[in-house]
């Protein structure tokens, strides 16, 4: 399977209805297939929920990933996790990007 859809829905209380769901490709080139997937707002203390649930990104395999929180904002802190157990955080503009690639370190 080389595309997957995953939708992250946050319910966030007074979110404008006017906020647009934010859609980009995460591609995994790293050596070790992507087992969690979270993302949250910079200002939450704690991750949400793991958007690849069961399913694992294969090294070569890519995935839709949509973040439907009806948040207005464009910077979400993102945390991937490895098969071996290995984390890299960020923080990256979704609004700007078409796709985030995942490589190793």
């Amino acid at each position: 399977m080389n595309l997957k859809t995953l939708v992250a829905a946050f319910a966030f209380i007074g979110a404008p209805a006017f906020a647009e769901d934010l859609v980009f490709s995460l591609i995994n080139n790293s050596s070790q297939p992507l087992t969690n997937l979270y993302v949250s707002l910079p200002e939450v203390d704690e991750w949400g929920d793991d958007i690849l649930g069961v399913d694992v990104l294969a090294p070569g395999e890519s995935a839709t990933v949509t973040i439907a929180d009806g948040a207005t904002v464009c910077d979400y802190d993102l945390q991937i996790v490895m098969e071996n157990e290995a984390t890299m955080e960020g923080t990256a503009d979704l609004c700007e990007l078409n796709e985030f690639t995942v490589t190793d370190k």
